[in-house]
């Protein structure tokens, strides 16, 4: 397009120059050829307008300051909101059993529970009788919920500690084993076996123990659990559901 225009205004100015050199006397012809110029170099321009707009905005535009931008976060942190309603959630189930319980979760809490899949084991407050809890999260987005309490074992008394162990008698453990321990021990098995744990132990206390990382750890509570001396009666009821019992001197351990 540029090379059409040059020689549209070269044409000109030699057409110019051409009449110029045949009409007009010799006297006029030095103005005529400058005229003939001046005229060319116009018309060549005004064929090149839009070019020359075009070149002249763009150097226009380079001379103007540019401003700093300012990045503006539109989404919101997901990551930050699954933890507040979490936190928030487990709170409300809580009250819904115990009014003025409030329990404090914090966010590697919440990141421990639900994306690492670990269960948590946090103090907790206005619950008569509970000072602990035991969280854990099924696959369907579920919190499993558990009080129990920790005793410190130098407050425990001598006469406590020397009490006579009570025993039940067969009825009375044929009863348990029916009504509640195969129940119990069936959701037991069930729960630590979705957590990825092979084996529990119940010591006679009955605290519910596994163990984790190399260390054992309190993941439940069974208040009414057989005392010691009961506890082969227990293996015996128990040797038809596929589930191996072993019995020591504290602890009585399931392995499936």
């Amino acid at each position: 397009m540029k090379r059409k225009s040059v020689w549209k205004a070269a044409g000109v100015l030699v057409t110019m120059l051409i009449l110029c050199e045949i009409i007009l006397p010799s006297s006029w012809k030095m103005a005529a050829r400058g005229i003939s110029l001046v005229s060319s170099i116009l018309y060549f321009l005004y064929l090149n307008r839009k070019a020359i707009a075009v070149r002249w905005s763009k150097k226009a535009g380079k001379k103007q300051p540019r401003k700093n931008a300012t990045l503006v976060q539109l989404e919101p942190d997901y990551k930050k909101l699954f933890v507040q309603q979490a936190a928030l959630r487990i709170q409300e189930k809580m009250q819904q059993k115990f009014a003025g319980g409030k329990i404090c979760l914090c966010e590697a809490d919440i990141i421990r529970l639900a994306y690492l899949k670990r269960p948590l084991c946090v103090a907790i407050e206005g619950v008569d009788g509970f000072s602990h809890m035991n969280i854990s999260m099924t696959e369907d987005g579920m919190f499993r919920m558990s009080l129990f309490t920790l005793v410190d074992f130098d407050t425990i008394s001598d006469a406590e500690s020397e009490k006579q162990e009570h025993t039940l008698d067969n009825t009375q453990m044929e009863r348990w084993y029916t009504l509640k321990g195969q129940h119990l021990l069936t959701e037991l098995v069930t729960e630590m076996n979705q957590q990825g744990f092979s084996r529990l132990s119940i010591q006679e206390n009955g605290d519910v123990v596994v163990q984790e990382n190399g260390k054992y750890v309190v993941k439940d509570h069974v208040l009414d659990f057989p005392p010691k001396k009961n506890w082969l009666d227990l293996k015996k009821m128990m040797m038809d559901t596929g589930i191996k019992v072993r019995i020591n001197e504290k602890k009585m351990t399931f392995m499936w």
